[in-house]
């Protein structure tokens, strides 16, 4: 406990004086440059980019959500095209991938340095079947603003100033598109199977998708709900359940994991054995 209020001491000190994000970048780069951590998971090996002590530590944990991956893995068929909104540096892009080997993914990840690491994963894994892009999906099309995390936790971006965790008031410009106008315009391939975790957002990407969502091809949906955040957005909880109800969609397994609960969804009917 000592040790503890020394080291939370002396982090809110460096934060004072300006010095703990650089200090941190020192200590993560002369530990950790070009550091890379393998992981067994499933049957399926993947190797990933570590260079900070928190994504090494998040790889390992698998982000704390090994039993929600391992689910939607055991749901994926060989030849699925699977859509990875919010990839961030890629573990379900990356495993996803080894998984429909004779299929496709195409994984969404707006942040700029996050994306870098996330193609740097993809090429770690000499991944074919990977298409990586840098845009947001939601109901609206053009530019938006996210909010980047001021923590070691870079999955906390955030397309509005969410107080749970430290975001920047002043964000990136970056690209925004429906999913139902990537597929109008011919520009990807319809999915079959989508994950979803946007800090919030989610009904947002639901509601530009609601032609993909009604399609006889899309059977699985995986979704990381932020009841806590959903407000900020305009939506609540209930809006998706009802949302994916309206499209034939049952959930099949929900995970409460802390805040935020992870609902796995699918059409029974369509569903393959």
């Amino acid at each position: 406990m000592e040790l503890q209020n020394i080291k939370l001491k002396l982090k809110t000190f460096l934060k004072m004086v300006g010095l703990f994000k650089p200090l941190r970048s020192v200590y993560n780069f002369i530990f950790l440059f070009n550091a890379k951590t393998e992981l067994t998971f499933s049957d399926l090996t993947a190797k990933f980019r570590t260079p900070t002590f928190k994504i090494k530590e998040d790889i390992e944990s698998l982000l704390g959500e090994s039993e929600v991956l391992k689910t939607l893995l055991e749901k994926l068929q060989p030849d699925d095209t699977v859509w990875d909104i919010g990839a961030s540096y890629g573990i379900y892009t990356i495993f996803s991938s080894l998984k429909v080997n004779k299929g496709n993914v195409f994984a969404f990840e707006p942040e700029k340095s996050t994306y870098k690491l996330l193609t740097k994963n993809i090429q770690l894994n000499n991944l074919k079947n990977v298409t990586p892009l840098q845009m947001a999906l939601g109901d609206i099309e053009g530019i938006t603003e996210l909010h980047t995390s001021e923590s070691a936790n870079i999955g906390t971006h955030s397309l509005a100033v969410r107080t749970d965790y430290p975001v920047s008031g002043k964000g990136q410009k970056i690209q925004i598109q429906k999913g139902d106008d990537l597929i109008k315009h011919n520009a990807i391939l319809s999915p079959t199977a989508i994950k979803i975790d946007v800090e919030g957002a989610e009904l947002n990407v639901l509601r530009g998708m609601e032609t993909i969502l009604s399609s006889p091809l899309i059977r699985i949906v995986q979704i990381e709900i932020h009841p806590k955040i959903l407000p900020l957005f305009g939506g609540t909880q209930e809006n998706i359940f009802m949302l994916m109800e309206l499209n034939n969609f049952t959930a099949i397994k929900s995970i409460q994991r802390g805040t935020e609960l992870e609902v796995l969804f699918e059409k029974p009917m369509l569903a393959k054995s």
